[in-house]
């Protein structure tokens, strides 16, 4: 925490801290749950579900 206190960081960025053990875990379950929902391209499947298009990503249209 130290590390992020003593960066430059503009005036409207706010830092906060997990005192929680619990609540700190389930941040970073949050942090982690966002980065595979980006990396697995989680949008792309949830919009031709919303179509009720069932087709593979990686097949010709």
């Amino acid at each position: 925490m130290d590390g992020v206190l003593t960066a430059d960081l503009p005036a409207h960025v706010q830092v906060t801290r997990a005192i929680n053990p619990l609540q700190a875990q389930r941040l970073a379950q949050y942090a982690v749950y966002n980065v595979l929902r980006i990396q697995r391209d989680m949008a792309f499947f949830e919009n031709l579900q919303r179509e009720r298009k069932w087709v593979r990503p990686d097949a010709p249209q």
